[in-house]
């Protein structure tokens, strides 16, 4: 069960720590997000021969010894953070890791220093939360890394001129506009079944509000 955690964390982490590397050392931390990344690659195909299941924090913290520093955290936290491991979400995370390992060696060759700042941490951090938002259960988890994709996603945008810099903006606006949606969505299906869980939730296309919750996520 830590694969899925590791999977998830270890991206996070190291993009985090790579904005303490400067920019003029891009060679290096460009290697190191690669080396992240095929490791994330075995991760995924470790995870493929699971079984489908509901991983919650608190069961992954157990297996694996996790400790949280001495911190409060409430019981309920800890059960509410759930991944959902099926067939869908296996081959999407093998694809994410698949597609990531392309597109970090050509950004090895072909991305010329200085376009993008801090390019590697950004890709990294988005590797991440693509991750985490594939294998998430809880829709509100489901949320924070979509939400955080958005932002990130948005900061791998080469403003080379004002034009490229307002489209940009403006992509990021319509992002936050469809969130907006997508949380009134989760709000109906909160209302309506008393549960975030996706593998718990169960709902047919028999009344209005369901209809607007289903075209709520779909946007």
């Amino acid at each position: 069960m830590d694969e899925i955690f590791s999977l998830i964390i270890l991206p996070l982490a190291v993009g985090l720590l790579l904005f303490l590397i400067p920019d003029k050392f891009r060679t290096v931390k460009g290697i190191i997000a690669l080396l992240i990344i095929i490791n994330a690659g075995f991760l995924s195909a470790s995870i493929y021969t699971f079984g489908d299941q509901i991983y919650r924090l608190d069961e992954i913290a157990r297996s694996s010894g996790l400790d949280f520093y001495g911190l409060k955290i409430p019981p309920d936290v800890l059960t509410n953070i759930s991944f959902n491991l099926d067939s869908l979400s296996r081959l999407i995370v093998v694809f994410i890791s698949l597609f990531a390992v392309l597109i970090a060696l050509y950004s090895l060759v072909y991305i010329k220093e200085g376009r993008v700042r801090n390019y590697y941490p950004y890709f990294l951090i988005t590797l991440g939360c693509a991750y985490g938002a594939v294998l998430s259960d809880n829709l509100l988890l489901f949320l924070a890394f979509w939400g955080a994709l958005g932002l990130t996603l948005y900061k791998l945008i080469h403003g080379h001129d004002e034009a490229s810099s307002a489209t940009a903006k403006k992509t990021l606006i319509l992002i936050g506009a469809s969130d907006s949606i997508m949380i009134l969505g989760i709000a109906i299906i909160w209302k309506m079944t008393g549960s975030l869980s996706m593998a718990e939730t169960s709902l047919h296309a028999t009344n209005i509000l369901t209809v607007v919750a289903f075209l709520s996520l779909l946007t």
